[in-house]
């Protein structure tokens, strides 16, 4: 399978929230089956050392701890980094939907057993009001078109769409997903320069054979976070979360109306729309090879969190000109983890554009 194939199926699936435990678990485990076919052997992370003015530099002493150090998504230059997009035109499709001859029948009969005006959404209250004698007058196929046009023709609708394009950047901010970058080369002269402090960085080697996609890590301080292994998909277009995300929002506002017949009509959340967004990237990008770690936390409210690393880190590589003080600093660091070592340098009598790698 290669990354376009796993793409299209990795796209095709859905994991309803409301599945039992097992199902999700099983259907997991269906995408880690083909996830294993391209998983490379080795992924590399470019860091630089980006001391505090204590001295201390914390990707530093996450290697020292045995610790992967992750952040949210909002900490990284790409402004369009999990940036979702929705399509506004799929609000007005949404809201036509809900508002058919069931749903008015449901509602005028909840008029009638006294459940209104407290169980509609605020949205609708003042529309609802100031038309609630019409409503429960006419028939339901009449009432349907008189409430559809009123809503085109009141504010209610730019307000959705003014919140929702408002909220698109939720992922982005959210400090309960957690992500940690990874690349396929070493080698990449421009990985090096952009992510390695122009080769004044270093690189580190990890192998995550054997780790499922979807698997729990003990994190620091002493909770559990469920994290996913995953290539990134380079796009021309972000990602589009318009059915999640309006239809959350509907969700939230007209389902405790109580409405029986709204259930069929909106789907089911499905969990992977919660890390799809962190795995598309502009193909500006598509040199990076990367691959991401997306842990998700229950409860976390920081910007920078660490997840122990199971001993995956197998080697270090030194960049061309990186000081001699960082250099021995991790130096010390592989020989407590029994690490390998690499020097990594600029082969300056040969025409190739290839970078040279020995182990120390």
């Amino acid at each position: 399978m290669t990354i376009e194939e796993f793409k299209a199926f990795f796209e095709s699936q859905c994991i309803p929230a409301d599945l039992p435990f097992d199902e999700i678990a099983k259907r997991w485990g269906t995408i880690n089956n083909n996830l294993d076919t391209i998983l490379p052997s080795k992924l590399y992370r470019f860091r630089k050392v980006k001391r505090d003015e204590k001295g201390k530099d914390y990707m530093i002493d996450s290697l020292k701890s045995k610790t992967i150090a992750t952040c949210s998504a909002s900490c990284f230059s790409d402004k369009y980094d999990a940036l979702c997009y929705f399509d506004e035109k799929k609000v007005w499709d949404l809201i036509v939907k809900l508002i058919n001859k069931d749903t008015i029948q449901d509602f005028q009969s909840m008029v009638a057993n006294g459940a209104y005006p407290d169980s509609l959404p605020e949205i609708l209250k003042p529309l609802m009001l100031r038309d609630n004698q019409k409503i429960r007058e006419t028939s339901a196929e009449d009432a349907v078109w008189m409430l559809r046009r009123a809503i085109a023709n009141s504010p209610i609708k730019d307000r959705i769409i003014t919140t929702l394009r408002n909220s698109m950047d939720f992922l982005r901010n959210d400090n309960t997903t957690q992500i940690a970058c990874f690349t396929e080369n070493v080698r990449s002269k421009f990985m090096w320069d952009m992510y390695a402090d122009g080769y004044k960085g270093y690189a580190l080697e990890y192998d995550f054979s054997g780790i499922s996609l979807m698997f729990s890590l003990l994190a620091l301080p002493n909770e559990t976070t469920h994290s996913a292994l995953l290539p990134v998909f380079y796009s021309d277009e972000r990602y589009d979360l318009s059915n999640y995300r309006i239809e959350s929002f509907i969700i939230d506002r007209f389902m405790a109306t109580g409405i029986e017949s709204l259930k069929p009509i909106l789907h089911d959340i499905d969990l992977l729309d919660l890390c799809r967004p962190y795995l598309y990237k502009s193909t500006e990008y598509s040199r990076e090879k990367e691959w991401r770690l997306i842990c998700k936390w229950g409860n976390w409210n920081n910007k920078y969190a660490d997840i122990v690393d199971f001993d995956k880190l197998k080697a270090i590589y030194y960049g061309p000109e990186i000081s001699w003080s960082d250099r021995e600093e991790l130096h010390e660091i592989a020989i407590n983890r029994e690490l390998k070592e690499y020097n990594v340098r600029i082969n300056y009598s040969s025409k190739s554009y290839d970078l040279d790698i020995e182990e120390v």
